[in-house]
């Protein structure tokens, strides 16, 4: 009966995957429509915590095969809420305990004479152990797979930023918490933020492959990590990082244009081509111009 359960559970998971919903829609639908599926026998059937993680363990090896996790990003990172910077999707341990405790609770509160003669009996028989007294021990909270998450070496950079005084976090996190990237994307981004990328000082230090130089391929003068590569390697200075401020200078730029009266319409961002002048009676507003200036100085 539970093989038939989990194969039932995972064929939805597969089925969710190998839609085009977005990355909050798809998790929502595996929480909602897939999950249930094995957790309406919580309470009824075995599942010891053995099988509740391998089961855990074959979802997230599907989302790796649909190129919506990295095999070597955190896990933990996995099951924590979207706006505490994870992905949202609901643990089988953590919801088995839950639906289990609260199930048990039911049958203890009851005054029905038939679940006080079902209590003195069950000493083993069904998974609530109706019959002993001592609670369930805890098998893993939330507030464990974040302190997981924060505890790894690398992994934990991003959490230990993202709680930060000077993040915030709500802004930070809100591209999980909408959940309209596509979930490959969404995927991508987390494996960047996680430090798993291959890069050169990955590969060497971590990995221990035998490299015979851990300096970037680009420029070849300092150690090629997540973050030489997004904002240090002169390389990419002129024309990636130039690009990726002006793109987000021209989501700044047709906003004012917008708000003074210079512009009637907004296009989407990737189409959008700053002009160089634009101006009304009221404002003017100038893109990529250089200004003389009384302290401009011309070297020759």
């Amino acid at each position: 009966m539970k093989k038939a359960v989990e194969s039932s559970f995972l064929q939805r998971v597969t089925k969710i995957l190998k839609t085009e919903l977005y990355s909050g829609a798809k998790v929502t639908a595996i929480n909602s429509w897939a999950i249930p599926t094995i957790s309406h026998t919580f309470g009824i059937l075995k599942w010891s915590k053995t099988n509740l993680e391998s089961i855990d363990r074959k979802v997230r090896v599907l989302l790796t095969k649909f190129r919506s996790h990295h095999p070597q990003d955190s896990t933990a990172r996995l099951y924590l809420p979207r706006a505490n910077g994870g992905r949202g999707l609901q643990n089988l341990v953590v919801q088995h305990h839950q639906q289990t405790t609260n199930l048990r609770d039911y049958f203890l509160r009851t005054d029905q004479p038939l679940h006080r003669a079902l209590i003195q009996v069950d000493d083993g028989y069904s998974q609530l152990k109706l019959a002993d007294k001592n609670p369930p021990p805890i098998p893993v909270t939330i507030s464990q797979f974040e302190e997981e998450w924060k505890a790894k070496p690398l992994h934990g950079r991003y959490a230990a930023n993202l709680n930060g005084g000077e993040v915030d976090k709500k802004l930070s996190t809100s591209y999980l918490s909408d959940g309209q990237l596509m979930f490959e994307t969404e995927g991508f981004i987390n494996a960047i933020q996680g430090q798993v990328i291959p890069t050169r000082n990955r590969r060497k230090f971590i990995l221990k492959e035998d490299l015979p130089s851990d300096k970037c391929r680009l420029c070849q003068t300092t150690t090629e990590s997540i973050q030489h590569l997004t904002a240090g390697c002169t390389y990419l200075a002129p024309r990636d990082y130039l690009n990726r401020h002006n793109q987000v200078a021209g989501v700044i730029h047709q906003e004012l244009c917008v708000q003074m009266g210079l512009l009637t319409a907004k296009v989407p961002y990737y189409k959008y081509q700053p002009q160089t002048v634009l101006e009304n009676e009221s404002w003017k507003i100038l893109w990529d111009l250089a200004i003389t200036t009384d302290r401009t100085q011309t070297k020759m």
